[in-house]
């Protein structure tokens, strides 16, 4: 691919335009890295605008994954918003702290909306194979980029201060359901690391460090040397 898809994906994350529809097409190559305390195994289906009696949501993820002692199917909801949308903006009634723009409050009603209405939906879990609630998940919500983070005039120190802060605030109340706050610009980069070449074996005697068990690796197997070294 050799890095053209986490161009284009940059050129929609830059442009003008409101894209969320399109800077979900890309999701579909990083699905892996949208799935939060299991270990992903392989993808069964990503819907798009996924029609609901509530609404379409943007993203489903569904998946077979492993909690380390079964594998099973499960469900991701994802909320889009586009990467010019402001992800928190000043509150008037107090200057030491932010709250949610509208598009973010927006994203997170319809996001619990979609996913209190297929939580019960027993079509939904015969298609996928999934038991009632237990493997239905908030996936999370996608807005914004770098410069986008906080509306309204602040110095830049205090504005990246008053961000890291609200996200922890926000954190509090997503990780009790093991949601997620991310922007367009992490996408980007999932996007990069799986365009980014890989090496062949061989190439492992570069790095006599690593210790390799070539004993464990199939012939002729790729090896993404960089992220096998950063994982030892």
């Amino acid at each position: 691919m050799n890095g053209a898809l986490s161009k284009e994906l940059e050129a929609l994350i830059m442009s003008q335009e409101r894209s969320e529809i399109k800077c979900g097409k890309y999701l579909s190559y990083v699905w892996s890295k949208l799935i939060f305390g299991f270990r992903p195994i392989n993808l069964i289906d990503l819907k798009e605008q996924y029609r609901g009696n509530l609404g379409d949501c943007d993203i489903i993820i569904i998946a077979k994954v492993s909690d380390g002692s079964r594998e099973c199917n499960k469900a991701f909801f994802w909320e889009l918003k586009a990467p010019q949308c402001y992800i928190f903006k000043t509150d008037e009634s107090n200057k030491n702290r932010l709250k949610p723009s509208q598009e973010l409050t927006d994203a997170e009603n319809k996001l619990l909306y979609y996913y209190y209405e297929h939580r019960d939906d027993h079509l939904f879990h015969r298609r996928y194979n999934l038991r009632k609630d237990d493997d239905v998940y908030l996936g999370g919500i996608i807005i914004g980029r770098s410069d986008k983070k906080v509306k309204d005039g602040i110095e830049e120190e205090e504005k990246e201060r008053l961000y890291q802060e609200a996200l922890d605030v926000k954190q509090i109340l997503y990780e009790r359901r093991g949601m997620r706050l991310m922007i367009w610009n992490e996408i980007q980069s999932f996007l990069e690391a799986v365009e980014k070449p890989k090496m062949e074996i061989p190439l492992i005697q570069e790095y006599p460090s690593i210790e390799l068990s070539m004993d464990r690796i199939p012939e002729n197997a790729i090896v993404d040397v960089e992220e096998y070294v950063q994982r030892k």
